[in-house]
Protein backbone atom coordinates (compact mmCIF):
# COMPACT_ATOMS: atom_id res chain seq x y z
CA UNK A 1 0.00 0.00 0.00
CA UNK A 2 1.71 3.41 -0.98
CA UNK A 3 0.43 6.73 0.70
CA UNK A 4 0.86 10.40 -0.58
CA UNK A 5 2.90 12.92 1.38
CA UNK A 6 1.00 15.91 2.38
CA UNK A 7 2.80 17.97 -0.51
CA UNK A 8 1.93 15.47 -3.29
CA UNK A 9 -1.55 15.76 -1.97
CA UNK A 10 -1.33 19.83 -2.11
CA UNK A 11 0.10 19.65 -5.50
CA UNK A 12 -3.00 17.77 -6.68
CA UNK A 13 -5.29 19.80 -5.74
CA UNK A 14 -3.46 22.94 -7.11
CA UNK A 15 -3.40 21.60 -10.43
CA UNK A 16 -7.12 20.63 -10.43
CA UNK A 17 -7.85 24.74 -9.44
CA UNK A 18 -5.75 25.17 -12.08
CA UNK A 19 -7.38 23.08 -14.63
CA UNK A 20 -10.96 24.29 -13.07
CA UNK A 21 -9.85 28.20 -13.60
CA UNK A 22 -8.79 27.16 -16.97
CA UNK A 23 -11.84 25.56 -17.91
CA UNK A 24 -13.19 28.78 -16.97
CA UNK A 25 -11.27 31.22 -19.29
CA UNK A 26 -12.58 28.65 -22.37
CA UNK A 27 -15.69 28.61 -21.26
CA UNK A 28 -15.70 32.83 -20.88
CA UNK A 29 -15.84 33.54 -24.85
CA UNK A 30 -13.53 36.52 -25.25
CA UNK A 31 -15.76 39.29 -27.59
CA UNK A 32 -16.11 42.44 -28.16
CA UNK A 33 -19.24 44.83 -29.77
CA UNK A 34 -18.70 47.40 -32.11
CA UNK A 35 -21.19 50.44 -31.05
CA UNK A 36 -20.70 52.77 -34.12
CA UNK A 37 -21.71 52.80 -38.16
CA UNK A 38 -18.05 52.14 -39.22
CA UNK A 39 -15.17 50.92 -38.05
CA UNK A 40 -13.56 53.00 -40.65
CA UNK A 41 -13.88 56.64 -42.06
CA UNK A 42 -13.43 57.21 -46.23
CA UNK A 43 -9.82 57.07 -45.16
CA UNK A 44 -9.75 53.79 -43.78
CA UNK A 45 -8.82 55.41 -39.83
CA UNK A 46 -10.61 53.48 -36.99
CA UNK A 47 -11.27 55.11 -33.51
CA UNK A 48 -7.78 55.21 -32.48
CA UNK A 49 -6.79 57.76 -35.05
CA UNK A 50 -7.30 61.26 -32.98
CA UNK A 51 -9.03 63.79 -35.47
CA UNK A 52 -6.78 65.99 -37.27
CA UNK A 53 -7.54 69.20 -35.31
CA UNK A 54 -6.53 67.39 -32.04
CA UNK A 55 -2.32 68.24 -31.18
CA UNK A 56 -0.51 65.58 -29.64
CA UNK A 57 1.55 66.94 -26.56
CA UNK A 58 1.69 68.23 -23.59
CA UNK A 59 -1.70 70.42 -22.86
CA UNK A 60 -2.10 73.39 -20.65
CA UNK A 61 -4.46 72.20 -17.89
CA UNK A 62 -6.92 73.72 -15.69
CA UNK A 63 -8.82 72.91 -12.58
CA UNK A 64 -12.59 71.92 -13.84
CA UNK A 65 -15.24 74.32 -13.04
CA UNK A 66 -18.23 72.68 -13.93
CA UNK A 67 -19.21 69.26 -14.83
CA UNK A 68 -19.10 68.88 -18.95
CA UNK A 69 -20.63 65.05 -19.59
CA UNK A 70 -21.30 62.19 -18.08
CA UNK A 71 -20.56 58.59 -19.89
CA UNK A 72 -23.81 56.61 -18.76
CA UNK A 73 -23.32 53.19 -19.99
CA UNK A 74 -22.35 50.30 -17.45
CA UNK A 75 -24.77 48.72 -15.45
CA UNK A 76 -22.50 48.85 -12.56
CA UNK A 77 -19.90 50.67 -10.64
CA UNK A 78 -16.57 51.69 -12.36
CA UNK A 79 -13.26 50.52 -10.48
CA UNK A 80 -11.00 52.87 -12.83
CA UNK A 81 -10.42 55.05 -15.80
CA UNK A 82 -8.02 55.70 -18.25
CA UNK A 83 -7.60 57.99 -21.24
CA UNK A 84 -6.05 57.19 -24.62
CA UNK A 85 -2.06 58.20 -24.86
CA UNK A 86 -0.98 61.54 -25.53
CA UNK A 87 -4.37 62.97 -27.26
CA UNK A 88 -6.73 61.69 -24.84
CA UNK A 89 -9.70 61.86 -27.45
CA UNK A 90 -10.95 58.05 -26.21
CA UNK A 91 -11.51 57.04 -22.53
CA UNK A 92 -11.27 53.76 -21.38
CA UNK A 93 -13.17 52.41 -18.43
CA UNK A 94 -13.57 49.57 -16.62
CA UNK A 95 -16.66 47.80 -14.80
CA UNK A 96 -18.16 45.72 -12.10
CA UNK A 97 -20.22 44.59 -15.01
CA UNK A 98 -17.22 42.51 -15.80
CA UNK A 99 -16.76 44.76 -18.95
CA UNK A 100 -14.41 47.24 -20.45
CA UNK A 101 -15.49 50.20 -22.56
CA UNK A 102 -13.93 52.45 -24.82
CA UNK A 103 -15.93 56.02 -25.16
CA UNK A 104 -15.27 58.99 -27.58
CA UNK A 105 -14.22 62.17 -25.89
CA UNK A 106 -13.51 64.43 -28.71
CA UNK A 107 -17.22 63.92 -30.95
CA UNK A 108 -19.65 62.67 -29.70
CA UNK A 109 -18.56 61.22 -26.68
CA UNK A 110 -20.67 58.17 -27.11
CA UNK A 111 -19.80 54.81 -26.39
CA UNK A 112 -17.52 53.33 -28.79
CA UNK A 113 -16.97 49.09 -28.17
CA UNK A 114 -17.26 46.94 -25.01
CA UNK A 115 -15.23 44.54 -24.59
CA UNK A 116 -16.63 40.97 -22.86
CA UNK A 117 -14.06 38.17 -22.02
CA UNK A 118 -14.01 38.49 -17.93
CA UNK A 119 -16.36 36.34 -15.37
CA UNK A 120 -15.80 38.65 -12.25
CA UNK A 121 -15.13 42.62 -11.86
CA UNK A 122 -12.71 44.49 -13.87
CA UNK A 123 -10.37 45.84 -11.44
CA UNK A 124 -7.71 48.04 -13.38
CA UNK A 125 -6.89 48.45 -16.86
CA UNK A 126 -3.19 50.15 -18.42
CA UNK A 127 -2.88 51.31 -22.19
CA UNK A 128 0.82 50.78 -24.22
CA UNK A 129 2.55 54.28 -24.57
CA UNK A 130 0.58 54.43 -28.16
CA UNK A 131 -2.57 52.86 -26.89
CA UNK A 132 -2.92 50.17 -29.88
CA UNK A 133 -2.93 47.97 -26.86
CA UNK A 134 -4.23 47.50 -22.99
CA UNK A 135 -4.33 45.11 -20.00
CA UNK A 136 -7.35 44.42 -17.75
CA UNK A 137 -7.37 42.54 -14.87
CA UNK A 138 -10.13 41.33 -13.03
CA UNK A 139 -11.39 39.50 -10.15
CA UNK A 140 -11.33 36.13 -12.08
CA UNK A 141 -7.91 35.70 -11.72
CA UNK A 142 -7.01 37.15 -15.19
CA UNK A 143 -5.26 39.65 -16.86
CA UNK A 144 -5.80 39.68 -20.41
CA UNK A 145 -4.10 41.52 -23.14
CA UNK A 146 -6.46 43.22 -25.77
CA UNK A 147 -6.05 45.02 -29.20
CA UNK A 148 -7.66 48.38 -28.75
CA UNK A 149 -8.66 48.67 -32.69
CA UNK A 150 -10.23 45.56 -33.35
CA UNK A 151 -11.29 44.47 -29.88
CA UNK A 152 -9.48 41.02 -29.64
CA UNK A 153 -8.57 39.40 -26.77
CA UNK A 154 -4.76 38.52 -27.66
CA UNK A 155 -3.61 36.32 -24.38
CA UNK A 156 -4.57 35.74 -21.05
CA UNK A 157 -2.12 35.42 -18.06
CA UNK A 158 -2.99 33.93 -14.21
CA UNK A 159 -0.88 32.89 -11.44
CA UNK A 160 -4.59 32.07 -9.36
CA UNK A 161 -4.41 34.49 -7.46
CA UNK A 162 -6.12 38.48 -7.63
CA UNK A 163 -4.62 40.98 -9.87
CA UNK A 164 -5.26 43.91 -8.23
CA UNK A 165 -3.49 46.38 -10.27
CA UNK A 166 -1.41 45.98 -13.93
CA UNK A 167 1.13 48.72 -15.49
CA UNK A 168 3.16 48.03 -18.82
CA UNK A 169 6.93 48.01 -17.91
CA UNK A 170 7.88 51.46 -19.75
CA UNK A 171 11.32 50.26 -21.00
CA UNK A 172 9.71 47.41 -22.61
CA UNK A 173 6.09 47.10 -23.44
CA UNK A 174 6.11 43.50 -24.01
CA UNK A 175 6.84 42.85 -20.12
CA UNK A 176 3.64 44.32 -17.53
CA UNK A 177 3.21 43.95 -13.83
CA UNK A 178 0.26 42.75 -12.16
CA UNK A 179 -0.22 43.54 -8.39
CA UNK A 180 -1.89 40.60 -6.62
CA UNK A 181 -4.20 39.25 -3.43
CA UNK A 182 -0.98 37.37 -2.15
CA UNK A 183 0.89 40.20 -1.74
CA UNK A 184 3.25 39.55 -4.41
CA UNK A 185 4.29 41.64 -7.75
CA UNK A 186 4.63 39.45 -10.81
CA UNK A 187 6.41 40.71 -13.78
CA UNK A 188 5.06 38.73 -17.20
CA UNK A 189 6.66 38.83 -20.23
CA UNK A 190 4.02 38.47 -23.23
CA UNK A 191 5.94 36.58 -25.91
CA UNK A 192 6.87 33.80 -23.79
CA UNK A 193 3.69 33.90 -21.57
CA UNK A 194 6.59 33.28 -18.46
CA UNK A 195 6.84 35.15 -15.08
CA UNK A 196 10.06 36.68 -15.47
CA UNK A 197 10.02 37.92 -12.00
CA UNK A 198 8.46 37.84 -8.15
CA UNK A 199 8.92 40.67 -5.73
CA UNK A 200 7.40 39.36 -2.48
CA UNK A 201 8.99 41.61 0.26
CA UNK A 202 5.07 43.05 0.57
CA UNK A 203 3.19 42.27 3.88
CA UNK A 204 -0.38 42.79 2.34
CA UNK A 205 -2.10 42.94 -0.87
CA UNK A 206 -0.84 45.13 -3.74
CA UNK A 207 -3.40 47.83 -4.64
CA UNK A 208 -1.32 49.94 -6.96
CA UNK A 209 2.00 50.46 -8.97
CA UNK A 210 3.85 53.02 -10.00
CA UNK A 211 6.88 53.17 -11.81
CA UNK A 212 9.71 56.05 -11.98
CA UNK A 213 12.58 56.96 -13.52
CA UNK A 214 15.37 59.04 -11.77
CA UNK A 215 17.09 60.59 -13.87
CA UNK A 216 20.56 61.10 -12.35
CA UNK A 217 21.40 57.69 -12.19
CA UNK A 218 18.63 56.23 -15.16
CA UNK A 219 17.27 53.49 -13.12
CA UNK A 220 14.31 53.08 -12.76
CA UNK A 221 12.62 52.54 -8.90
CA UNK A 222 9.12 50.54 -8.56
CA UNK A 223 6.88 52.41 -5.80
CA UNK A 224 3.66 50.27 -4.66
CA UNK A 225 0.79 51.00 -1.95
CA UNK A 226 -0.96 48.42 -0.44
Amino acid sequence: VSTQSTGEKENKEQDKDKDKEDKKAKESEETSIFHGKEEKDYLGRTYIHAPSELKEGPHQCYTPKKLIHTWVGHSKGVHAIRFFPRTGHLLLSASMDNTVKIWDVYNDRRCLRTFIGHNKPVRDICFTRDGTKFISSSFDNFTKLWDTETGQCISRFSTRRIPYCCKFYPENENEFLTGCSDKKIIQWDIRSHRIMQEYDQHLAAVNTITLLMITEDLSLRLMTSL
